[in-house]
């Protein structure tokens, strides 16, 4: 009975965890390209070029050492910490003074969120049966891409009833926040 009330824990935190992050990222991809030319009068082989870096780049480059940092910490204070510091520059991007500003902003949030990326995934590993690794894998990244798609959906919204910053402060609270469900899970 205990590793079913264990599993439906694991569940529900991860679930609400990427919910959360999804709906963080979401909201922050889909004005950006629309921001940056607004603000910067940028074109598209700049947006291209930060996104490259900012969504390809710069996460690639942090797995491995998200990877070692996770054998070597509490996995679920690696999350918490990389959380705490990324989310801010979800929310400073917008208010970004120069080109190199937003580079520097992304290369910062993505680097460190995605670098967790196999934290969470050890740790799902750790806390649930290998028998329901799939399932448990399957149902969290459902609901990470939920999230994207609730997040894209409330982007233009947010942007036309609040003004051009308020979507990068919910993108920015909706990360920061996500990361309490490490405090709800069991130490690994």
């Amino acid at each position: 009975m205990r590793k079913v009330a264990t599993f439906r824990k694991v569940m529900f935190w991860f679930s609400f965890m990427y919910l959360l992050e999804g709906a963080g990222l979401g909201i922050f991809n889909p004005i950006t390209p629309i921001f940056l030319t607004r603000r910067f009068s940028v074109d598209p082989t700049y947006i291209g070029t930060l996104f490259t870096v900012g969504n390809g780049i710069v996460p690639f480059l942090a797995q491995i050492p998200g990877g070692l940092l996770s054998d070597k910490f509490d996995k679920r204070k690696v999350v918490i910490v990389a959380y705490f510091i990324s989310s801010p520059f979800y929310a400073i991007f917008a208010i970004s003074q120069n080109l190199w500003e937003p580079f520097i902003f992304l290369s910062i949030s993505r680097g460190l969120m995605t670098m967790v990326w196999s934290t969470h995934q050890s740790l799902r590993m750790n806390l649930t049966p290998s028998s329901r690794w799939g399932l448990v894998n399957a149902i969290s990244y459902t609901m990470f891409w939920g999230g994207m798609t609730i997040g894209n959906v409330l982007s233009g919204f947010l942007w036309e009833t609040y003004g051009i910053y308020f979507p990068y402060y919910v993108s920015s609270i909706a990360i920061l926040v996500s990361s309490a469900a490490m405090f709800f899970l069991e130490k690994d």
